[in-house]
């Protein structure tokens, strides 16, 4: 019923961008990144978008808006060229991460009149880069444009890039603001000019697709997509969760019943984020749970640079097929049978429709047996699913005359062992000891050591290890049983 009230129109490379699978990439060098793609590219994954995000000249997030060249640490300008007509020879649409949010005051033609200030006369702070100890200020909406002009004649005609990303502008809320002469700025103003950089960003890259950061509706017009961030719900909050209390949840294609056709968001999260402190492979990108949850949305697909190209060619196979299909489709209904929150059926205007299992129990639906995060979903001649076959979880798609089956046998040799953290005991100075508590439902088949590796995780980005610890446990892994 709000679907028909709603009165923004999708922007002009909706269409462009919408059902793509994407790249999401941190992280690693431009040459090793072109060869992952190319392989990528030799399986198939063609209808495809690739977001370079770690690439800006003097590093990520640091001495913002300059950006070009490309970092040299990461390889070459021409490196990066190569890249670019890796995708474009292939097909695919390919863009770099770009900032407008954050003016570091040691960029190039930094002042304090080309931030904002807050009503008692401050400039506004913005991203603090810890590992630089770089603090940035808040980007004034209305001075963006001549930065953003001077960055795009230096990098069009040197790269050619086909789309385009600008971090944080769909994930922070639209402000006012006051200049340095005092003067006010509303909102909506903030709203038109972020907006009018996405159309010159998608004029200067013929009508590439312009995308941004954890999608929300404010844009829609201006925008053409983003990454999706759905969060966890936690009675006591944590790294990436809402804090709501509340007897039971389930995710919902919530937004995707208003905004599918008008706003093509994509994948359900950074893995990290999505994860929000669960392991990747239970609630990763590439896990049952992440796949069920874009299915159960119809966004486009998302990997990321751990995946690739393996997992990535993989997710494509199984649900591109139906992806495809509902890209430019709206959802007429969703459904919980008997009642149950976890057990979700959503219908779309063409007649295609998903069955999707997120209970702790199977599911006997559609002439399917859909254990925990399984789902199916039927769109013309296109069935995808996760479901059991003989008591052994499996996967498969058909799009007409073409097959894919994943018998998942090469999951058999995964321990039955679990670890968690107890406690951590601090013992002075720089010194602590951390209590794990293992959980072995059998021994391991031969003796094997504990590892452990500490870093400070950034979403989405591959972040340094820190420091190492492990060794021989005093009871052999031969011998484990129980706690």
């Amino acid at each position: 019923k709000y679907r028909s009230l709603y009165d923004k129109k999708a922007a002009p490379a909706v269409a462009r961008k919408a059902g793509r699978f994407v790249f999401d990439v941190w992280g690693g060098t431009y040459r090793h990144h072109a060869e992952l793609l190319q392989r990528s590219f030799d399986y198939g994954v063609t209808n495809s978008l690739v977001i370079m995000h770690a690439w800006q000249r003097w590093g990520y997030d640091y001495r913002l808006p300059d950006i070009f060249p490309p970092h040299p640490g990461l390889g070459t300008t021409e490196d990066m060229r190569q890249l670019g007509e890796t995708c474009t020879r292939a097909g695919a649409l390919w863009g770099l991460h770009d900032n407008y949010i954050d003016f570091y005051p040691d960029a190039d033609g930094f002042s304090y009149e080309h931030v904002s200030f807050d009503g008692i006369g401050q400039p506004r702070k913005g991203w603090l880069n810890e590992g630089r100890d770089a603090q940035a200020w808040q980007f004034r909406p209305d001075h963006v444009q001549p930065f953003l002009q001077r960055n795009l004649k230096l990098i069009v005609p040197a790269l050619k890039p086909t789309a385009s990303f600008v971090d944080v502008w769909t994930s922070l809320n639209a402000f006012d603001y006051f200049d340095g002469d005092g003067r006010w700025h509303s909102k909506m103003e903030t709203l038109r000019c972020w907006g009018e950089a996405f159309a010159q960003l998608r004029k200067a890259m013929n009508n590439g697709p312009t995308t941004s950061e954890a999608g929300s509706d404010q844009l829609i017009g201006w925008l053409d997509g983003a990454d999706c961030q759905l969060m966890q719900l936690t009675p006591h909050g944590g790294r990436f969760s809402n804090i709501l209390p509340c007897a039971d949840w389930e995710q919902v294609p919530w937004f995707d019943l208003v905004n599918h056709t008008r706003f093509s968001l994509h994948g359900v999260g950074y893995s990290d984020r999505y994860q929000s402190g669960r392991s990747r492979d239970e609630h990763g990108i590439e896990s049952d749970d992440y796949l069920s949850a874009e299915i159960l949305t119809g966004h486009a697909l998302m990997a990321d640079l751990t995946m690739m190209p393996r997992g990535a060619v993989r997710k494509y196979w199984l649900m591109q097929p139906f992806v495809e299909k509902v890209a430019r489709d709206e959802i007429t209904a969703v459904e919980n049978p008997g009642g149950d929150l976890h057990r979700v059926v959503v219908r779309w205007a063409s007649g295609a429709t998903a069955w999707v299992n997120r209970s702790t129990n199977d599911w006997e639906v559609a002439g399917h047996v859909l254990p925990p995060y399984g789902f199916v979903a039927k769109a013309d001649q296109v069935i995808c699913s996760i479901e059991k076959i003989g008591g052994q979880v499996v996967e498969q798609s058909v799009n007409g005359r073409t097959r894919y089956v994943n018998a998942r046998a090469g999951e058999a040799d995964s321990l039955a062992i679990s670890p968690s953290a107890e406690r951590l005991e601090a013992l002075g100075g720089r010194d602590f000891r951390l209590v794990v508590r293992w959980q072995a439902a059998q021994p391991a088949p031969k003796d094997l050591r504990v590892f452990y590796h500490f870093n400070r995780p950034t979403p989405g980005r591959y972040t340094d290890t820190e420091f190492y610890a492990g060794g021989d446990p005093e009871t052999p892994t031969t011998k484990w049983s129980g706690e």
